[in-house]
């Protein structure tokens, strides 16, 4: 008795079967077709994205995995096409890391090869080299400063030396 139950219910607390347990859903109608009475979102019913509802994003149907979903592709095609997706951008993700370890590398920064160890060594690298890029302005500033003074202690070359008096 219990194989016969569905596996996914309504929520509908009317819906109970006679024994107690969750009824079947009603049937629904095939895509596309419209009726005048309130879907499944209206009365509380559930839809699992399992039981082989072709409107959802998710989840086949019963019918095999080559079944069309939206858009008319099959349910295969798109999950090898979003696993391709997601295998090129992991990759390219894992490239970019690579480059951040031969820039650490080249730096001298010594990086252990895990991708969160070189996250970490690129970011701890990229706080050390703008405390350099301070102090090497503070300097610059300094310079700027001492040169100023300096120019204007120093004789001005433009001005004629006074001629010797006879």
């Amino acid at each position: 008795a219990a194989a016969a139950r569905p596996r996914y219910a309504t929520r509908s607390r009317d819906r109970r079967d006679a024994t107690g347990g969750w009824a079947a859903p009603e049937p629904r109608p095939p895509p596309g077709h419209t009726s005048m009475s309130s879907g499944p979102a209206e009365s509380g019913e559930y839809s699992s994205p399992w039981s082989g509802d072709d409107r959802g994003t998710g989840g086949g149907s019963s019918s095999g995995a080559g079944s069309k979903g939206r858009r008319g592709v099959p349910q295969v095609q798109r999950r090898r096409e979003r696993n391709q997706r997601e295998q090129k951008r992991s990759n390219e993700i894992s490239s970019q890391i690579d480059g951040l370890r031969r820039v650490l590398t080249d730096a001298g920064v010594a990086v252990k090869a895990s991708k969160s160890a070189i996250l970490v060594g690129t970011a701890q690298y990229i706080q050390q080299l703008q405390r350099k890029h301070e102090e090497l302005e503070a300097e610059r500033r300094r310079m700027l400063s001492e040169m100023c003074v300096l120019l204007q202690q120093a004789p001005r070359v433009s001005d004629p030396p006074p001629e010797p008096e006879p």
